[in-house]
This record gives C-alpha cells, sequence and structure tokens, in this order.
C-alpha cells in the first residue's frame, strides 16, 4: 500500500487523511502535539521533531509532505540526505515558509511586490511607517494556522502593544498599497508540468483574519487572466509539485500584485471540497503521487467559505450544532480542536449557489446561528 507521511498536522492534515483514505492510501501525521486534530483521519505518532524522532516514523513512507512552516531546515535536509522524498522539496519549502525569504527573492527576480522590510525592534516599525506611509501591516514571518499573523498599524500608538503581542516572533512590515480587492488563486503541478488552476477568489478579512472567500472573484475577465497567468508562471519558475496558494492584491487598470507564495492545500481553497469535481487536498496526492491530476470545474456557478471564527473563545462544545445544520444548503466543518483561544478558526462552512455573493450570505446566516455572539 502506498503510504503518504505528513509532518505537522492540523486542518490541511486532516483533510489530506480523508483524501488518502478515499483512494486506498495510507496516512502518517508526525506530530508533536498530543492533540492533534489530524489524529481522526490519521495514524498519528506523537513524537519530537527530532532527526531521529523523524527517521522513525516516517522511513517508510513513499512521499512525505511538509505542513508545518517552523520544522527546522537543517532536519528536512537531513531526511532528503537519507533518501526520503519530500514534496515539494526542502529548498522551495524553505523558500516560500519564510515571508521575508520570498519576498526578497520575488524581488530579486523582477516581480512587482509591495515594500517591506525586516523588523527588529518597535523602532524599526516606526521607521517604516514614517518612510512607508500608514497604515503598515506587521506580520509574522511564518504564518500560523489561524491566519492571525498580521496586525494593521494605523498610528505610531499601536506600535509599541503589537510588537510586544509578538515580541518572541520573528516580523517584518509591509508597505500599504492602493488596491482594489485581496485575491487568490490555487493551482496543482503535476511532475510533468501540467496543471490545474481552480478558479480566482475573493478574499474578506474581519479583524485581520480572513472571514470569507467567495469563487468566482467579483473582477472582470481581464483581470481574472492576469492573476492566473501569474500564478502559472510562478509556480512554473519554482517547477514546484503539487498544490500552490497565491494570494495577491487588485490594483487598477486590470494589474494584480504578488502578495505571498503558500507551498501544499491551503485553507483559502477549502470552498474545493464541496465546490469543485477535484478537492485541492485529492489533486495535491495526485500530484505528488504521479497520478493523473483531477478536473477543477466548479459544481455550480458560485461557492463561498464563511471562516468559524471563535472570538469569544466558547470552543468546539459551544458550537449550536441544531442550528446551524437547519440553515439549508449550509455544508458544516469542525475541525474538533479541544482547546480554543480567541480567534481560533473552529472550522468552516461552505454554501453553494449561483450568485457568490449570495452563497455567502447563506454561510453567514448559518454561522450565526452556529456560533451565535453575545450582544
Amino acid at each position: 500500500m502506498t503510504t503518504i507521511g505528513s509532518i505537522g498536522g492540523g486542518p490541511a492534515a486532516r483533510y489530506l487523511g480523508i483524501a488518502a483514505a478515499q483512494l486506498g492510501f495510507s496516512f502518517v501525521v508526525h506530530t508533536p502535539h498530543t492533540d492533534d486534530i489530524a489524529s481522526a483521519t490519521a495514524n498519528a505518532i506523537i513524537a519530537p521533531y527530532e532527526l531521529d524522532a523523524l527517521r522513525h516514523s516516517l522511513s517508510a513512507c513513499d512521499v512525505i509532505i511538509v505542513l508545518d512552516h517552523h520544522v527546522p531546515e537543517n532536519l528536512l535536509e537531513a531526511l532528503a540526505v537519507d533518501g526520503l522524498n519530500i514534496v515539494p522539496g526542502t529548498k522551495i519549502i524553505s523558500l516560500l515558509a519564510d515571508r521575508l525569504t520570498q519576498r526578497r527573492h520575488w524581488q530579486q527576480a523582477g516581480y512587482d511586490i509591495a515594500r517591506f522590510r525586516r523588523i527588529g525592534t518597535g523602532s524599526d516599525v516606526l521607521e517604516s511607517a514614517q518612510e512607508f506611509g500608514y497604515p503598515v501591516v506587521l506580520k509574522k514571518r511564518y504564518p500560523d494556522h489561524d491566519g492571525r499573523d498580521r496586525i494593521w498599524i494605523r498610528r505610531a500608538g499601536d506600535i509599541e502593544p503589537a510588537v510586544a503581542r509578538w515580541q518572541n516572533e520573528p516580523l517584518l512590515v509591509d508597505a500599504p498599497v492602493s488596491g482594489v480587492r485581496e485575491l487568490a488563486v490555487t493551482l496543482v503541478r503535476a511532475a510533468d508540468g501540467s496543471m490545474m488552476t481552480y478558479p480566482v477568489v475573493q478574499i474578506t478579512r474581519q479583524h485581520d483574519q480572513v472571514f470569507s472567500v467567495t469563487c468566482p472573484a467579483s473582477i472582470d475577465e481581464a483581470t481574472a487572466y492576469r492573476a492566473v497567468e501569474l500564478a502559472r508562471e510562478l509556480v512554473e519558475n519554482l517547477e514546484g509539485v503539487g498544490a500552490f496558494t497565491l494570494s495577491m492584491i487588485e490594483l487598477p487598470m486590470n494589474e494584480v500584485m504578488l502578495s505571498e507564495v503558500f507551498a501544499g492545500p491551503h485553507p483559502l481553497a477549502d470552498y474545493s471540497l464541496e465546490g469543485t469535481i477535484t478537492s485541492q487536498y485529492e489533486n495535491h496526492l495526485r500530484a505528488i503521487l504521479g497520478l493523473p491530476l483531477g478536473d477543477v470545474y466548479q459544481i455550480a456557478p458560485a461557492a463561498a467559505t464563511v471562516m468559524m471564527v471563535d472570538s469569544e473563545a466558547v470552543g468546539t462544545s459551544g458550537l449550536d450544532m441544531a442550528a446551524g445544520l437547519a440553515t439549508g444548503g449550509a455544508h458544516i466543518h469542525v475541525y474538533g480542536y479541544t482547546e480554543t483561544h480567541p480567534g481560533r478558526v473552529l472550522g468552516h462552512i461552505t454554501t453553494l449557489g449561483y450568485e457568490a455573493d449570495a452563497a455567502e450570505k447563506v454561510g453567514r446566516l448559518a454561522l450565526s446561528h452556529l456560533l451565535p455572539t453575545k450582544e
């Protein structure tokens, strides 16, 4: 039996485990977290990120996926030297895991990106804001699962509490961009260079977190074409295999600006679980195993994903499942976290329809029933 390994768990590993089982593959997750939610759909091995432990967990795997951005690069390189098949390759993983590293790479390659600056202290943020102009975006260099990795700095008084909140995190600042919308493109590339590209989606944020994703984005054909062409060009240049998601900013005159690139399945394409013929998770497995890629046609004209952001830390036990499921057309996904905190994404809701805005409204309605907020 084909065995797929994953370093790191979380929601992506959970869905990859489901896709692997559907195709008859074994799925193993190496995670240091005893309560990792991937254990519901995979053989979870609880062990630290240490070389001998990783070798023991993953040596029998045909292919290995890296889902945790914080795995030390030297460990991945040592596993690759051992002959383990790590996809999409240690160089690509290291390049894309760190926002600062990848920004420097794209800048040197001649791509148009927002101005940025590495941050060490609060004074660096102030100098960046004075140079770029307010507001600037303070970001963690290594993204987290919940997307709680950016803070808008709108005035000098915002700097100290923001830096204190992330005092032990490597940081950077992005300059403001006068964009129209935030967009994303997910595509899957096979080893032979063939690609399947999912529709361009539109991102809506609340409190600096992704709140909803609507498909297709409210853009004209010329902008969509430019976004897809940019995504395909970048992934082709990387020579990567598997799923990649590129976030972008729509500019005037049908132009788009690259924001960042993510390797592997991403929450921005979770609508594909119900919204397209082949989900991003299944297509990722197909690509890394050398199997034919699946069609990505939309099942309905539009789809939306609404994130189940636990703003009041009620936890999974606080969800009113009966009320949420009573909302017609809502596909509810609960990740199964045993612990929560303000801002944790407990799951997501997918809805299909004839128009993206209408589909999102149904998702919002289901969320209001499922996770009611205090008055």
